[in-house]
C-alpha cells in the first residue's frame, strides 16, 4: 500500500543562469518516477515547487541550472476558484505538438492576483487505456463512453473508418513515447479572469474543466494520494514526456530576465558559494534584490 511518506518533501526549484545545454526538467522526467509540480504566482512573484521522495534530493542538487531549496508547500488553499481537469478527448490521443509551456510569461503578465497550476505525475512504462484504445479502434469499435463499455463486454466490430485509422496511428505514436505519465491537474485562482489566464497556457483543446476541486481533492493531489479510476477514466490525463512540457517546465533565461522570481545560487562541490574571480556578483535571495558586489577580504 502506498503511503503519504512516498512524496514526503517539498522543494522550491530556484533557477539560475548556468549550463545552457543542461536539460534539468528532462533529468527530472527521466529519473524521478513520481512527483507533484506546482507553478504559482503570489504578489506578482512566481515560484516553482516540487514534492517528491527525499531520496531524490541528490539528483535535484546535481541539476545544472536549478537549486532545490527545502521548503514548505506553496499556498494551495484559500483561492476563490479551483478546478480539476480532464482530457478533452480520449487520453490515448495526443494533446498537442512539441514545444514548451508559456506558463511563466502568462502568469507574470496576465494574472492580477494569486494563482497556481498543480500537476501530479506518476510514470508508467505503458498504459492499458492506450493499448485498449488502439485495439478497439483498429477493430472499428467505439473506444469511449457507454458504447465503448458495451463493446468491451459484447465485442463485435467492423472495418475501421479513416478517422479511426488515423486515431489509432496517433495513439500508437503516443504509446511509443520515451515516457508516459498518469496525471491529475488542478488550477486555482483568485478570480475567473486569473483562472482563464492560467488555462490559456494549455494547448488548444487539450484539457477541459471537469469539477470544482475542493480542499480534500487538492490535498490528495498534492500528497500523491489521488487515485486513477480503474473503471472508466478514459479522460484522466495521460501525458508523454513531450506533452508534459506543454503544461509545466522550469524557467529559462528569458523567464528569469522578465518575470520576478526567487533566483538560485550556484553551489560548489565543497558546499560553499561558488565565486568566479574577485569581481563576482551574488544575488541577495533573502531580500529579493538585485546583484551586489562581493566585498574584497582584508
Amino acid at each position: 500500500m502506498r503511503t503519504r511518506a512516498a512524496l514526503s518533501e517539498w522543494y522550491e526549484l530556484r533557477p539560475y543562469p548556468g549550463n545552457e545545454s543542461s536539460d534539468d526538467f528532462g533529468a527530472i522526467l527521466d529519473h524521478i518516477p513520481e512527483f507533484v509540480f506546482v507553478v504559482s504566482v503570489r504578489d506578482g512573484r512566481l515560484a516553482t515547487h516540487m514534492r517528491t521522495a527525499a531520496r531524490h534530493l541528490p539528483l535535484l542538487e546535481s541539476l545544472g541550472r536549478t537549486e532545490p531549496v527545502p521548503s514548505g508547500p506553496p499556498a494551495l488553499h484559500g483561492h476563490t476558484i479551483s478546478y480539476r481537469y480532464r482530457s478533452a478527448r480520449h487520453c490515448a490521443l495526443p494533446v498537442g505538438d512539441a514545444g514548451t509551456s508559456p506558463i511563466f510569461r502568462i502568469m507574470g503578465d496576465s494574472v492580477a492576483g494569486s494563482a497556481y497550476l498543480m500537476v501530479w505525475c506518476r510514470r508508467r512504462a505503458s498504459h492499458p487505456r492506450i493499448s485498449q484504445y488502439i485495439r478497439r479502434t483498429e477493430r472499428g469499435q467505439a473506444a469511449d463512453g457507454l458504447a465503448g463499455l458495451m463493446c468491451g463486454v459484447w465485442g463485435g466490430g467492423s472495418k475501421p473508418g479513416p478517422a479511426q485509422t488515423r486515431n489509432a496511428k496517433l495513439a500508437r505514436e503516443k504509446a511509443a513515447s520515451r515516457h508516459l505519465f498518469a496525471c491529475h491537474v488542478v488550477a486555482s485562482a483568485d478570480s475567473m479572469d486569473d483562472l482563464r489566464a492560467v488555462e490559456s497556457s494549455f494547448p488548444s483543446m487539450s484539457l477541459r474543466r471537469h469539477t470544482r476541486a475542493d480542499a480534500r481533492h487538492i490535498d490528495l493531489v498534492s500528497s500523491g494520494m489521488a487515485r486513477i479510476p480503474w473503471l472508466g477514466g478514459s479522460r484522466t490525463p495521460i501525458l508523454s514526456d513531450t506533452e508534459l512540457r506543454l503544461f509545466v517546465r522550469l524557467p529559462d533565461d528569458s523567464d528569469m530576465a522578465s518575470v520576478p522570481m526567487n533566483m538560485g545560487r550556484m553551489v560548489s562541490r565543497s558546499g560553499g558559494e561558488r565565486v568566479d574571480g574577485g569581481d563576482a556578483t551574488t544575488i541577495d535571495i533573502e531580500r529579493g534584490g538585485g546583484p551586489c558586489r562581493q566585498r574584497p577580504e582584508g
